[in-house]
């Protein structure tokens, strides 16, 4: 889905160097915030700056003060008799030991790759709201530990399933947890804020429409046996959780017995071969 104009517009305003140092969280783990949003900020601070190797250095390390990661001060600085993070501001460049300067040298030119990478704003503002949505999505109640869990075999003993009890279960997830009612409002959070919405949340509606056609045709019948919902999900080879079929993949002899006797010619016929489709 295409970014709305409404969450484009906010992402738009962000300065880039804020946009810079939230994808360099993944990329570049071993900087530390401050550290990453003075490399960044020095960048975008004038164009002349980045033609002049020395003046970045010169500028990176006075704007550093106390950015630098403790490990890079304990090990690198000692011999320049830098104790403290605030000794760096005292420190010209050329006072810098060799491995500090080499090391600060690999960390700038990193930093401008980045940079480079990144020099399309469209696909800075593409790929920062990517990472926003992933963010948000691995944050969401569907991928609570809750939502995740649903005790299958309880719910294999319903009598009959809700369209959107199947669909979250299809899916792994908790009825109990994930309604309806809370995955439209997610996705409408999503696409307000990012004017995209997530992978869970498209398999849901995506499934809810297919079970919804197959009620209309009458591959289903409401209200929906469960023993029927995983015949006609194992039918079409969908990914249903090893849980809610059992560890191979089929209906219990409990289930079997409940089905009406043409379901139940249907099901021996599909599996006489001992349970490989």
């Amino acid at each position: 889905m295409r970014t709305s104009n409404r969450a484009a517009g906010v992402v738009a305003s962000v300065p880039r160097e804020d946009k810079l140092c939230y994808l360099a969280k993944d990329r570049f783990p071993e900087w530390t915030d401050d550290f990453r949003q003075t490399l960044f900020q020095e960048l975008s601070s004038g164009a002349s700056v980045l033609h002049d190797r020395e003046a970045l250095l010169k500028s990176v390390l006075f704007g550093l003060q106390d950015g630098l990661p403790e490990t890079q001060l304990q090990t690198l600085f000692q011999a320049a008799d830098a104790h403290s993070s605030e000794d760096i501001l005292f420190l010209g460049l050329h006072q810098l030991p060799d491995a500090a300067r080499t090391w600060l040298s690999d960390q700038v030119s990193k930093a401008l790759a980045f940079n480079t990478e990144f020099a399309s704003e469209d696909k800075l503002n593409d790929e920062y709201q990517k990472a926003r949505v992933s963010e948000w999505d691995s944050d969401a109640i569907y991928n609570s530990h809750a939502a995740s869990n649903p005790d299958m075999r309880l719910w294999r003993k319903r009598k009959h399933w809700y369209v959107e009890e199947a669909v979250a279960l299809l899916l792994g997830k908790d009825p109990a947890i994930i309604k309806a009612e809370t995955a439209k409002t997610l996705r409408d959070e999503a696409r307000q804020k990012f004017g995209r919405t997530t992978k869970f949340l498209k398999d849901y509606f995506r499934w809810t429409s297919e079970l919804d056609k197959a009620l209309a045709a009458k591959h289903l019948e409401p209200p929906i046996k469960p023993t029927s919902f995983i015949m006609w999900g194992t039918d079409r080879g969908l990914p249903l959780p090893a849980q809610l079929t059992n560890s191979k993949g089929l209906a219990s002899e409990k289930d079997v017995d409940e089905l009406n006797p043409k379901e139940r010619e249907v099901f021996y016929s599909i599996f006489s071969d001992g349970g490989k489709i």
